[in-house]
Protein backbone atom coordinates (compact mmCIF):
# COMPACT_ATOMS: atom_id res chain seq x y z
CA UNK A 1 0.00 0.00 0.00
CA UNK A 2 2.60 2.26 0.71
CA UNK A 3 3.54 2.37 -2.90
CA UNK A 4 0.22 3.81 -3.90
CA UNK A 5 0.35 8.00 -4.91
CA UNK A 6 -3.27 8.43 -4.93
CA UNK A 7 -3.65 8.12 -1.54
CA UNK A 8 0.22 9.60 -0.37
CA UNK A 9 -1.54 12.16 -2.41
CA UNK A 10 -4.61 12.66 -0.26
CA UNK A 11 -3.36 13.32 3.67
CA UNK A 12 -6.55 14.44 4.32
CA UNK A 13 -8.49 11.01 3.51
CA UNK A 14 -6.00 9.05 4.93
CA UNK A 15 -5.98 10.87 8.47
CA UNK A 16 -10.27 10.92 8.22
CA UNK A 17 -9.65 6.74 7.56
CA UNK A 18 -7.79 6.72 10.38
CA UNK A 19 -10.47 8.63 12.28
CA UNK A 20 -12.91 6.35 11.01
CA UNK A 21 -11.21 3.55 12.13
CA UNK A 22 -8.63 3.99 15.25
CA UNK A 23 -11.15 4.89 18.13
CA UNK A 24 -13.41 1.83 17.42
CA UNK A 25 -10.56 -0.31 17.25
CA UNK A 26 -9.23 1.01 20.97
CA UNK A 27 -12.54 0.88 22.44
CA UNK A 28 -12.52 -2.91 21.27
CA UNK A 29 -8.75 -3.19 22.51
CA UNK A 30 -10.05 -2.22 25.92
CA UNK A 31 -12.67 -4.87 26.54
CA UNK A 32 -9.67 -7.80 25.15
CA UNK A 33 -6.66 -6.87 25.65
CA UNK A 34 -5.16 -8.93 28.68
CA UNK A 35 -2.46 -7.79 31.36
CA UNK A 36 0.73 -8.76 29.35
CA UNK A 37 -0.21 -6.87 26.54
CA UNK A 38 -1.05 -3.74 27.99
CA UNK A 39 1.82 -4.42 29.55
CA UNK A 40 3.96 -4.93 26.56
CA UNK A 41 1.65 -1.36 24.89
CA UNK A 42 2.88 0.38 28.23
CA UNK A 43 6.43 -0.92 27.61
CA UNK A 44 6.09 0.90 24.19
CA UNK A 45 4.36 4.22 24.90
CA UNK A 46 7.71 4.31 27.41
CA UNK A 47 9.88 3.82 24.49
CA UNK A 48 8.11 6.18 22.21
CA UNK A 49 8.71 9.06 25.32
CA UNK A 50 12.44 8.12 25.43
CA UNK A 51 12.73 8.77 21.47
CA UNK A 52 11.37 12.04 22.10
CA UNK A 53 14.54 13.76 21.87
CA UNK A 54 15.80 17.35 21.83
CA UNK A 55 15.11 19.81 20.11
CA UNK A 56 15.03 17.62 16.65
CA UNK A 57 12.50 14.76 16.30
CA UNK A 58 14.32 11.67 16.08
CA UNK A 59 13.42 8.93 13.29
CA UNK A 60 12.61 6.58 16.52
CA UNK A 61 10.47 8.85 17.42
CA UNK A 62 8.10 8.47 14.48
CA UNK A 63 8.52 5.08 13.88
CA UNK A 64 7.26 4.40 17.67
CA UNK A 65 4.62 6.46 17.04
CA UNK A 66 3.12 4.60 14.58
CA UNK A 67 3.88 1.65 16.01
CA UNK A 68 1.93 2.08 18.81
CA UNK A 69 -1.24 2.49 16.66
CA UNK A 70 -0.13 -0.88 15.18
CA UNK A 71 0.26 -2.90 18.30
CA UNK A 72 -3.32 -0.73 19.77
CA UNK A 73 -5.17 -2.63 16.57
CA UNK A 74 -3.37 -5.83 17.46
CA UNK A 75 -4.81 -5.81 20.99
CA UNK A 76 -8.18 -5.59 19.85
CA UNK A 77 -7.88 -9.28 18.41
CA UNK A 78 -9.25 -8.74 15.14
CA UNK A 79 -7.01 -9.59 12.74
CA UNK A 80 -8.82 -7.96 9.82
CA UNK A 81 -9.32 -4.57 11.95
CA UNK A 82 -5.52 -5.17 13.29
CA UNK A 83 -4.16 -5.39 9.49
CA UNK A 84 -6.45 -2.17 8.15
CA UNK A 85 -4.92 0.15 10.81
CA UNK A 86 -1.18 -1.63 9.69
CA UNK A 87 -1.94 -0.86 6.04
CA UNK A 88 -3.15 2.97 7.17
CA UNK A 89 -0.22 3.90 9.05
CA UNK A 90 2.42 2.06 6.66
CA UNK A 91 1.60 5.24 4.33
CA UNK A 92 2.75 7.03 6.92
CA UNK A 93 6.23 5.45 6.84
CA UNK A 94 6.65 7.03 3.29
CA UNK A 95 9.14 9.98 2.90
CA UNK A 96 6.61 12.35 2.48
CA UNK A 97 4.54 11.65 5.44
CA UNK A 98 7.94 11.08 7.16
CA UNK A 99 8.50 14.78 6.18
CA UNK A 100 5.49 16.33 7.46
CA UNK A 101 5.62 14.20 10.60
CA UNK A 102 9.12 16.12 10.96
CA UNK A 103 7.50 19.64 10.11
CA UNK A 104 4.37 19.22 12.70
CA UNK A 105 6.01 17.59 15.50
CA UNK A 106 9.14 19.75 15.34
CA UNK A 107 8.33 21.49 18.91
CA UNK A 108 8.93 19.56 22.00
CA UNK A 109 5.88 20.52 23.56
CA UNK A 110 4.07 18.54 20.21
CA UNK A 111 6.10 15.70 20.87
CA UNK A 112 5.33 16.09 24.37
CA UNK A 113 2.01 15.82 23.99
CA UNK A 114 1.96 12.87 21.59
CA UNK A 115 3.60 10.94 24.51
CA UNK A 116 0.94 12.35 26.99
CA UNK A 117 -1.69 11.50 24.34
CA UNK A 118 -0.56 7.97 24.15
CA UNK A 119 -0.09 7.41 27.73
CA UNK A 120 -3.65 8.49 28.14
CA UNK A 121 -4.76 6.30 25.99
CA UNK A 122 -2.96 3.26 27.38
CA UNK A 123 -4.43 4.05 31.06
CA UNK A 124 -8.22 4.08 29.51
CA UNK A 125 -7.65 0.54 28.09
CA UNK A 126 -5.98 -0.26 31.14
CA UNK A 127 -9.03 0.70 33.00
CA UNK A 128 -11.45 -0.86 30.79
CA UNK A 129 -13.07 1.94 29.74
CA UNK A 130 -13.92 1.93 26.22
CA UNK A 131 -15.56 4.89 25.73
CA UNK A 132 -12.79 6.99 27.21
CA UNK A 133 -10.14 4.75 24.83
CA UNK A 134 -12.37 5.87 22.03
CA UNK A 135 -12.46 9.43 22.57
CA UNK A 136 -8.84 10.01 23.48
CA UNK A 137 -8.00 7.97 20.21
CA UNK A 138 -10.65 10.41 18.06
CA UNK A 139 -8.81 13.41 20.04
CA UNK A 140 -5.46 12.03 19.19
CA UNK A 141 -5.77 12.23 15.91
CA UNK A 142 -8.09 15.10 15.35
CA UNK A 143 -5.17 17.15 16.48
CA UNK A 144 -2.52 15.18 14.11
CA UNK A 145 -5.11 16.39 11.61
CA UNK A 146 -5.32 19.85 12.79
CA UNK A 147 -1.36 20.22 12.43
CA UNK A 148 -0.68 17.77 9.35
CA UNK A 149 -3.54 19.18 7.17
CA UNK A 150 -1.62 23.10 6.86
CA UNK A 151 1.36 21.95 6.58
CA UNK A 152 0.31 19.53 3.77
CA UNK A 153 -1.25 22.43 2.08
CA UNK A 154 2.10 24.57 2.67
CA UNK A 155 3.79 21.52 0.80
CA UNK A 156 1.10 21.14 -1.89
CA UNK A 157 1.23 25.01 -2.76
CA UNK A 158 4.80 24.47 -3.43
CA UNK A 159 4.42 21.21 -5.54
CA UNK A 160 1.41 23.16 -8.05
CA UNK A 161 -1.16 21.26 -6.26
CA UNK A 162 -0.10 17.26 -6.68
CA UNK A 163 0.35 16.50 -2.97
CA UNK A 164 -3.61 17.35 -2.09
CA UNK A 165 -5.34 16.19 -6.20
Amino acid sequence: PVDNPAVLARPRELIEARMCMEPAVAAVAAERATEDEIAELRAETEEFASAMGGRHMSSKFARSGLAFHTSLAALSGNSILATAIDNLTAYERHPLWVLLNQSVLRSSAARSQQVNEHREIVAAIEHRDGRRAYQLVYDHLRRLRDRILPAAEILDSSSNGALLR
